[in-house]
């Protein structure tokens, strides 16, 4: 009798347990997620939020804020709390440094890969497919990987636009310095091929 009643309430706390994970839609988010990351944008997106993250690291560093009491009761010591200094966003170096790095890894390669699309069908009638594919991310990877080369490693300067200090800044920011940015871009390249190769 007391074995039933146990594995009664078992079973009905396994289904709530269940009725309350499946309302969270924990699977259907993951498998969002999974789906999108398994795409060539979602990996050159990944490429960029890791380029992104260090040069934050960079430009916008944390601050001590205040410190958070103690909790005796519980037996918690006080503790620094930290957060993003955004004075900083008024200074000319966080600029400089975030316009430098958006260029030359998402908008320069954007408007080269819009205007050197390989995946556009060069006929009179455009297909669904062709007018989906508005940036090649194979050119993107490629003009990314030569524009990264020139400004990081041989300090083109735009014509004199950017300092050279902007340029060193923005490349020890990025994890893995230009050659960081290189390997993320070889990454989207192959991925990018892999993706054509599995469309044909």
């Amino acid at each position: 009798m007391i074995t039933d009643t146990i594995e009664r309430q078992t079973a009905a706390v396994r289904r709530r347990v269940s009725a309350l994970y499946e309302e969270t839609g924990i699977t259907e988010n993951v498998d969002h997620l999974r789906e999108l990351a398994s795409t060539v944008h979602g990996i050159i997106a990944a490429a960029l939020l890791v380029e992104a993250t260090g040069l934050q690291r960079e430009t916008l560093p944390w601050r001590f804020a205040f410190d958070f009491p103690a909790i005796k009761a519980i037996g918690t010591s006080s503790t620094g709390v930290y957060l993003p200094d955004f004075f900083v966003l008024l200074t000319p170096a966080f600029w400089s440094a975030s316009l430098l790095w958006a260029s030359t890894s998402l908008v320069l390669p954007l408007f080269l890969s819009y205007f050197v699309n390989l995946t556009k069908k060069h006929t009179g009638v455009k297909s669904r497919k062709a007018q989906d594919e508005n940036f090649d991310p194979l050119v993107f990877n490629i003009a990314k990987a030569l524009i990264t080369y020139l400004v990081y490693a041989k300090h083109i300067n735009f014509f004199g636009i950017v300092s050279d200090e902007t340029i060193r800044r923005v490349n020890g920011a990025v994890f893995g310095n230009y050659e960081g940015i290189l390997i993320g871009a070889a990454i989207g390249g192959l991925t990018s091929l892999y993706d054509a190769v599995l469309k044909k």
